[in-house]
């Protein structure tokens, strides 16, 4: 997962608790999209703060 910056040691542990399906070839480990997916559903929290405008210091913007 290179490509989406996460690291090694957390896969590992997504993998080790069972949370992220995988498929093992050699020491390479492969994900499916629809398993990543599931992972993201289980562990989505809706946004608490919705609708309040935030500062450009706290990451808004102006449009």
């Amino acid at each position: 997962m290179k490509k989406r910056n996460i690291k090694e040691k957390y896969l590992k542990k997504l993998r080790d608790n069972g949370y992220l399906g995988y498929s093992r070839e050699g020491d390479k480990y492969w994900y499916t999209q629809a398993g990543v997916d599931r992972f993201l559903r289980r562990f989505h929290y809706e946004a608490f703060a919705s609708g309040i405008m935030l500062s450009d210091q706290e990451g808004g913007s102006h449009v």
